[in-house]
């Protein structure tokens, strides 16, 4: 009975491969081939590319270092800069709301002083409702952000 190893051994030294009855299962001359295969992700090449690159010019693994990190810095800033633009609009929008509110409360309080309290009423309730809606629909928009999230 043969091993795997000394299937490998006997391969190595010329020698045939015989199955357990003795017969020969692989032609002498045969060869084999290995195939290795490297995969490598990343901002920067690997450790081996990077040699190759000094080889051809010393200066070259430092300046690829170089372009990575300020590569990296520029999408942080960029990622820094569209998290700020939201939050900006975000106040725009709520300064906006507030200054809005107030000039309704601020009608609907000139409508009932000048006799007219129908009309401030209208406008009031409009102003609560108005409210209460907003803030509705911006905490089913809050929760399906943050189940996005996830």
């Amino acid at each position: 009975m043969h091993s795997n190893g000394s299937k490998l051994a006997m391969r190595r030294r010329g020698l045939p491969i015989r199955d357990l009855d003795g017969n020969k299962q692989i032609p002498q001359n045969m060869m084999s081939e290995v195939v290795i295969q490297k995969n490598h992700s990343g901002p920067i090449p690997s450790h081996e590319q990077m040699q190759g690159y000094k080889k051809i010019d010393p200066q070259l693994p430092s300046r690829i270092m170089a372009e990575a990190e300020k590569n990296s810095e520029h999408i942080r800033n960029k990622e820094m800069l569209q998290i700020t633009e939201h939050y900006k609009d975000k106040n725009k929008g709520r300064i906006s709301g507030v200054v809005a509110i107030t000039g309704a409360f601020i009608l609907s309080g000139y409508a009932l002083s000048t006799g007219y309290p129908v009309v401030a009423g209208g406008i009031g309730g409009a102003v609560v409702l108005g409210l209460a809606t907003i803030f509705v629909l911006n905490q089913k928009a809050q929760i399906k952000e943050d189940q996005g999230d996830i």
